[in-house]
């Protein structure tokens, strides 16, 4: 194989895949990526339960396949500019960036586990990524840490509802967020995502502003744009009751803040215009929204986005 890939562009899929690796086990090209070049170049990971693949719209030069050490990868590209080359003879992978050459041994692909199938266009709820990205970076901050012995809640529930919305949830057991938008072609379903899983696919997203595929078939879940697909177990598949959003959501809630206007006001003044990512060619994308909410003494303004990030609080008193 011989491929030409600017470096930042090959950074980035290879860390986004990363997050898929699993650095502990004993299995050696578990704790390999697969990069297969031929009219395109894809980037694939798995950990057996979890597979993304990063298709790159560069042709190889010379078609094949590497199986190569993640970390060594990932670290050797870290704050890499200029264009890279990755080549191999035989077991030898090569790469060379910016006129330096580093190499080490690859491994066999036939001893890269065989991924599994997963239907081309399974029915799916079609999000547009602005939307899905911004709710997702919102529940994630909820979300249980991997530790937790309720397997359920280190992931994010996905639903998808007939009637034109879709609702992402995380929870930790203490507290509980959840986010929902509005959705086309939304088959009805419930998934529970691995947070690494989802955390993979938003980094491999960045701000590709493609329409974001969202299906559940056969016990998976399938998360997809035109470059990027990853594929998890749904951990609400023999791992527990998640909490019943509806239950547990007042239907509606009134209160008084009294809070100074004039800080209010200086708040605002200091909100940055930041441009929201590209959608999925419906409307001008136009500027990120600010984001309120309240504590039980502040009201928090906030922008999250990869375009940039605002937070500003104000101290409220409320009923």
């Amino acid at each position: 194989m011989h491929v030409t890939i600017p470096a930042k562009t090959l950074a980035g899929g290879v860390a986004a895949a990363c997050r898929v690796v699993n650095r502990r086990t004993p299995s050696l090209s578990l704790r390999c990526l697969r990069i297969d070049s031929n009219d395109t170049t894809t980037i694939q990971a798995t950990d057996l339960e979890t597979v993304i693949q990063i298709t790159v719209p560069v042709p190889a030069e010379v078609p094949g396949t590497v199986v190569v050490d993640a970390r060594w990868l990932h670290q050797l590209l870290a704050k890499r500019n200029g264009s890279t080359v990755l080549s191999n003879d035989a077991d030898q992978v090569t790469i060379t960036i910016d006129g330096t050459t580093f190499s080490t041994l690859g491994v066999s692909p036939e001893d890269f586990p065989v991924l599994p199938d997963f239907p081309a266009d399974p029915p799916a709820a079609m999000l547009h990524a602005r939307d899905f990205v911004r709710a997702a970076r919102m529940v994630l901050s909820a979300v249980a840490p991997l530790d937790e012995r309720r397997v359920i809640f280190t992931g994010v529930m996905l639903e998808s509802y007939e009637d034109g919305e879709f609702r992402m949830t995380a929870t930790d057991g203490r507290r509980l967020h959840g986010v929902t938008f509005a959705a086309t072609s939304t088959p009805p379903f419930k998934a529970i995502v691995p947070q690494h899983a989802l955390k993979a696919f938003l980094d491999a997203v960045g701000k590709d502003g493609s329409g974001i595929r969202v299906a559940r078939i056969d016990g998976r879940i399938s998360l997809a744009n035109d470059t990027v697909i990853v594929v998890a177990r749904d951990l609400g598949v023999n791992g527990g009751k998640f909490p019943d959003v509806d239950v547990l959501t007042p239907k509606s809630f009134e209160t008084t803040a009294v809070f100074d206007i004039g800080r209010l006001f200086n708040a605002l003044s200091n909100v940055p215009h930041i441009p929201a990512p590209a959608d999925s060619g419906v409307g001008d994308p136009g500027i990120e929204p600010v984001c309120i909410h309240f504590t039980q003494d502040r009201m928090v303004l906030s922008i999250t986005s990869p375009n940039g990030n605002f937070l500003a609080e104000v101290p409220v008193e409320l009923d």
